[in-house]
């Protein structure tokens, strides 16, 4: 399986590595909880692995819009990552709240 690499990509998506893979961050559920659909120009449901991390398989099922998008799409997966990031890194912080309170009582 061959890799296609982003030449393009947006340095704003240059995310730092929090130890925690790009599956476990970038859900269905959290992409559909975000409520926008970010397409490219030809209007298609773009690859948000390719786009965000820079590589992706050649295989992949949205390897059609492995080309460039929009300033405002490309604001629209900027807006993605920050959601993305602050539920799963909110989400984190509260079970671990949870979980030294209940230690404590």
């Amino acid at each position: 399986m061959s890799q296609e690499i982003n030449h393009e990509k947006d340095s704003r998506f240059n995310i730092p590595d929090r130890n925690v893979k790009y599956g476990e961050i970038f859900t269905p559920d959290i992409r559909k909880e975000f409520g926008k659909v970010i397409k490219n120009e030809d209007g298609k449901i773009i690859c948000h692995r390719f786009h965000i991390k820079g590589i992706c398989d050649s295989n992949c099922r949205f390897k059609t819009s492995h080309k460039p998008i929009s300033k405002v799409e490309t604001e629209n997966l900027l807006e993605l990552v920050e959601f993305a990031f602050d539920k799963k890194f909110s989400s984190n912080k509260s079970k671990e709240n949870k979980k030294s309170h209940n230690s404590q009582g």
